[in-house]
């Protein structure tokens, strides 16, 4: 993500969900995702969430 110098969100005013991610990186160039269909607490188990890596693989905490 080195090459990454601001992402932008835009939400619906009235519900607040994600509509579209702008993304610019260092060289000027801008990435546009338009997000559409987006369903709300449409009842998918958490555990769809909770990621494993797979064995081998080496997980680093840019968190730290």
């Amino acid at each position: 993500m080195g090459f990454i110098r601001e992402i932008v969100l835009k939400t619906d005013p009235k519900n607040f969900p994600v509509k579209m991610l702008e993304i610019f990186d260092t060289y000027g160039n801008k990435i546009t995702i338009t997000l559409t269909g987006i369903k709300t607490n449409s009842g998918l188990d958490d555990s769809l969430f909770t990621f494993t890596a797979p064995p081998g693989v080496e997980v680093y905490d840019m968190g730290q």
